[in-house]
């Protein structure tokens, strides 16, 4: 029977039942549904529910309804036209930039539109469905249940790894959209961008330009010490002889409502003490960093360069305009629903491994370095 305290919607329970039944041979191609009063009767269901519950069957494939005869399960149930169904599960509530954060916000757009565009370009259908991360088995079973109605999933991120691990004992096709070069796995698709090697260029970038000292504000995810950025940047730093020393690694709170302010105390007061060049592992700090050389009349790139992590969304609004490694977002999201299209269509995954590169984005935020005249 169907649950009111399921936090799954009722006719979502009822379409999932009938899917089931039809799966397991309960309900055979070309058998007749009751009609809907018995329906209603029968799961103790309004007449609406019943009927959201029937044409979203209908939609996906499952039954079909003739003319003064009926509803019938369909000769290949599920299998409505070769148009591959992609469902792409999240589990935020919204995705307003109160919600995500300015970061997260920003990225996810760019996948959004490129999962948007994938869907276009691949003639394929494209489902956004909201479920909550869960622990509960009896729910997980329901995502699942609901997610195998579809040909494939795309996943963004490692949030929802409990119902990943239950799909990947079924055998679904799954693809994982990976915003941080920190998902491998031999067997599932995924995509991703050249994170680690885009901030090497940027390292190279500014010792082509001639500074001679750098620092790094970052978040507060993780330990500088252990963070692959920093010590890519640490690496290339050294070797190009730029000075980057421990206490030049700021790191601020992204989430917090006080950026601006942090920045303040922990940034140097005096132009002598600041690094000729900050490369700012978030485009949220960049734009703070740049609001505070105003508030402190400080020029840039003059008295201090600025670089940035940052995306087409919020990549050109800054005056002046920030020099910013541009990351791929859109293309991620396009990618990984080409790569998921070729894959339901040929029952395989011709590409397991997708990385794409990012690129630097020349601003007005750095410049060439004068070189010391020796006499």
């Amino acid at each position: 029977m169907l649950s009111q305290n399921d936090k799954v919607c009722l006719y979502i329970q009822l379409k999932n039942q009938f899917i089931e039944r039809i799966q397991n041979k309960e309900l055979l191609s070309a058998s007749r549904l009751p009609g809907e009063f018995k329906l209603m009767s029968q799961y103790q269901v309004s007449r609406a529910t019943v009927q959201k519950a029937l044409r979203e069957l209908e939609t996906e494939g499952y039954i079909e309804r003739i003319d003064k005869r009926g509803t019938f399960v369909r000769e290949k149930p599920g299998k409505i036209s070769s148009v591959a169904k992609i469902v792409f599960p999240f589990p935020e509530k919204s995705i307003s930039v109160e919600e995500l954060g300015l970061n997260n916000w920003a990225s996810s757009s760019e996948i959004y539109r490129g999962l948007m565009q994938g869907a276009l370009e691949n003639k394929s259908q494209l489902t956004m469905r909201y479920l909550p991360v869960t622990g509960d088995s009896r729910i997980l079973q329901d995502q699942v249940k609901e997610i195998m109605t579809f040909d494939g999933a795309i996943f963004l991120g490692l949030q929802m790894k409990l119902l990943m691990s239950e799909l990947k004992k079924k055998g679904f096709p799954y693809l994982i959209i990976s915003p941080g070069r920190f998902f491998h796995d031999p067997v599932v698709p995924f995509v991703e961008y050249l994170g680690l090697e885009v901030v090497a260029e940027v390292a190279n970038y500014l010792a082509d330009l001639g500074y001679v000292s750098a620092g790094v504000i970052t978040g507060k995810l993780l330990d500088p010490e252990k963070d692959p950025k920093i010590q890519v940047c640490r690496r290339v730093f050294s070797e190009r002889e730029i000075s980057f020393s421990p206490d030049r690694i700021i790191r601020i709170d992204t989430g917090a409502d006080n950026i601006l302010q942090e920045l303040e105390k922990k940034i140097p007061a005096t132009k002598d003490e600041l690094p000729q060049v900050f490369f700012c592992l978030t485009n949220v700090l960049a734009h703070a960093l740049l609001r505070l050389t105003q508030t402190r009349n400080w020029r840039v790139p003059e008295d201090l360069g600025i670089i940035a992590f940052a995306n087409n969304t919020i990549l050109n609004p800054s005056v002046p305009l920030l020099t910013s490694v541009c990351i791929p977002h859109f293309e991620m999201g396009l990618e990984a629903f080409r790569i998921m299209s070729e894959g339901i269509n040929h029952g395989e995954f011709r590409t397991l491994e997708k990385l794409l590169p990012a690129r630097i984005v020349a601003g007005e935020t750095v410049g060439q370095q004068k070189k010391p005249v020796f006499v």
